[in-house]
């Protein structure tokens, strides 16, 4: 495969943009997916604490996350760059949908954060995106994990969730 494969702009958007500060174009691809890859560490650390309330375990499933083999041989194996990009916002809808759902985030503020996360991994990767949008549905529309918490968002509320990410996330990459 050769290096620059393109798939969507936001890898080498983002790229472009530190090789203006670096002017070396391999450096630049190195750190964008360098930090791709830290960011997808730190998103799931975030996502990992909050479901289990465990410091411990957001720090190992951060780890497992950023550094499990199948990531690593898809981005720097097969030379699929943007795929770092949309395995560090994959958590982010979640996340998004997490804290609305333990209410330490109002309705408008988590709904656009998955929204714009959406529309990030978008920009990361269409293919993937479509297979992401798929589990976050499943994630909000079902939410297995709140069944039996008083905090769960009724199915009403998480239609409403769905939608307004959905129209933000979709008006976003209508460009």
């Amino acid at each position: 495969y050769p290096l620059m494969q393109f798939y969507s702009p936001l890898f080498f958007l983002v790229a472009g943009c530190v090789e203006f500060f670096t002017r070396e174009p391999v450096l630049a691809v190195k750190i964008t997916t360098f930090c791709a890859g830290i960011l997808s560490g730190i998103f799931v650390y975030f996502l990992a604490a909050l479901v289990t309330g465990s410091w411990w375990a957001g720090v190992l499933g951060g780890l497992i996350y950023a550094l499990a083999p199948s990531h690593l041989i898809h981005v720097i194996g097969y030379s699929r760059l943007p795929v770092s990009f949309v395995y560090a916002f994959l958590p982010l809808p979640m996340l998004a949908y997490e804290l609305y759902r333990t209410r330490c985030c109002n309705f408008a503020r988590a709904a656009l954060l998955s929204g714009v996360s959406i529309f990030l991994i978008i920009l990361s990767h269409y293919g993937y995106a479509l297979i992401c949008v798929y589990m976050f549905l499943v994630y909000v529309f079902f939410d297995i994990r709140g069944r039996s918490s008083m905090q769960t968002p009724g199915m009403k509320e998480r239609l409403w969730f769905i939608g307004v990410a959905g129209a933000v996330s979709f008006l976003l990459s209508a460009f």
